[in-house]
């Protein structure tokens, strides 16, 4: 504002600001990591990742995780690029009269409560002298609670912003397979959750720590873990974090051979993605609803007398992946495609396409040798031991069979080294 517009008396505009609940940063926090890691890729998520998905410039996303003011708008705009139900709840109540001014909001810099309360008192001429005793004892009782008070939340706003960066570089040592290092960073955030009372917190480190479960082949202890996130987030009343759950539920099921749970809890995913309009997540649990449909096949293919049954299983199983394909269309998601079209390739090798589902997995270890990913290397291995031992090749299935063995040995994964004996020690 110019000296000549203050002399006229003009008045700088203001818009009606709002700051985020902690609650509603955790949430969108999840939200990120959840679209973050779907792709099953070792790229970190970086500030610039998370302005991407939010839809925002670098310095107003950082605004928005930090719970600084920031315009309405930008906060709809958020939720709405997050795929996140709005509630008028989300809004903390402390803002209720705060002022936004987007050229003071430059960084995320505190002005000092005091300092910003003189500077919007009335010019020195109208303030009366602070000459009694008393008034002076007031003013300096009520600027010691203004400062005790913002110590307060400042300490709040950085144990927030601790937890928050330990989970994503807890969740970017899950990602790469660094699994004792992530487990250090969910020792840190469970223990910050519990001293801040942070029930948000502590459901998303329980989902962590349950897919390291998951990952390292204790699949009942994942489902314990991840059915206690469940229930934070249903105490919470947060909706849009139960889809993601179920489905990481039904999938460690279906492994576990659970499968009518298994298609419970998916079925649920599946249809909370929908509500939800997220198309990758839709892919995720119409994939794993493939896999349930592979799995009832080959138990019935154990009965010779149920093939025409199992047949029909695994066309199921090869219409749900092909519908799972289709909800990728316009997702920028390979590992995801990958994964799917590895599963319909065993699934086809069932149906006579051996030779072509044979290539379709040479292709997919290549991929994953690529991107140095062990854990997805040892999967397709696995695989086609699989589809050697239905075309018949016992030697080349055995030779699969090792070299996933080795793999999943590699990165811990006790269930993947069961599963691949198994197989292989079939008649």
């Amino acid at each position: 504002m110019s000296t000549e517009n203050v002399k006229r008396g003009q008045k700088k505009s203001r818009n009606r600001g709002v700051r985020l609940s902690s609650d509603a940063t955790e949430l969108i926090g999840q939200r990120l990591l959840d679209k973050w890691m779907s792709n099953h890729h070792d790229a970190k998520l970086t500030r610039e990742a998370r302005a991407e998905y939010m839809g925002l410039s670098l310095a107003t996303s950082d605004r928005v995780l930090n719970g600084d003011v920031v315009d309405r708008a930008t906060i709809l705009l958020v939720f709405k690029n997050l795929g996140l139900p709005w509630n008028e709840e989300y809004i903390s109540s402390k803002t209720e009269e705060d002022q936004y001014d987007p050229e003071s909001q430059s960084n995320s810099y505190v002005i000092d409560p005091i300092l910003a309360a003189i500077q919007k008192r009335d010019p020195p001429r109208r303030v009366p002298l602070l000459t009694h005793r008393r008034q002076r004892i007031l003013f300096a009782a009520v600027s010691i609670v203004i400062l005790l008070l913002f110590s307060y939340y400042a300490n709040k706003r950085y144990k927030q912003w601790e937890i928050n960066e330990a989970f994503i570089v807890g969740s970017q040592a899950y990602q790469q397979g660094n699994y004792a290092e992530a487990k250090r960073k969910l020792s840190t955030i469970f223990k910050s959750a519990y001293d801040e009372d942070s029930a948000g917190s502590l459901a998303s480190a329980l989902r962590l720590a349950a897919d390291i479960d998951s990952q390292e082949g204790n699949l009942s202890e994942a489902v314990k873990k991840y059915e206690s996130s469940l229930i934070i987030w249903r105490n919470m009343r947060r909706p849009n974090a139960f889809p993601a759950l179920h489905e990481a539920i039904g999938d460690a099921q279906t492994q576990l051979g659970q499968l009518d749970s298994a298609q419970t809890n998916l079925t649920l995913a599946l249809n909370g993605f929908r509500q939800m309009k997220d198309s990758v997540g839709i892919a995720m649990a119409m994939r794993d609803l493939g896999s349930i449909q592979s799995a009832q096949g080959n138990l019935l293919k154990a009965n010779d007398s149920q093939d025409k049954l199992a047949k029909e299983k695994f066309e199921q199983a090869i219409d749900w992946f092909d519908q799972a394909l289709a909800s990728l269309r316009s997702e920028k998601k390979q590992d995801l495609q990958i994964d799917i079209v590895a599963r319909r390739a065993v699934a086809m090798a069932h149906l006579g396409e051996v030779d072509t589902a044979i290539d379709t997995l040479n292709a997919a270890c290549r991929h994953w040798e690529t991107q140095k990913h062990t854990r997805w290397v040892a999967q397709t291995d696995y695989q086609m031991a699989q589809v050697e031992l239905i075309r018949g090749n016992r030697a080349r299935a055995k030779k699969y069979a090792d070299e996933s063995i080795n793999g999943f040995s590699m990165v811990n994964d006790k269930f993947g080294v069961a599963k691949v004996r198994e197989l292989i020690s079939q008649p």
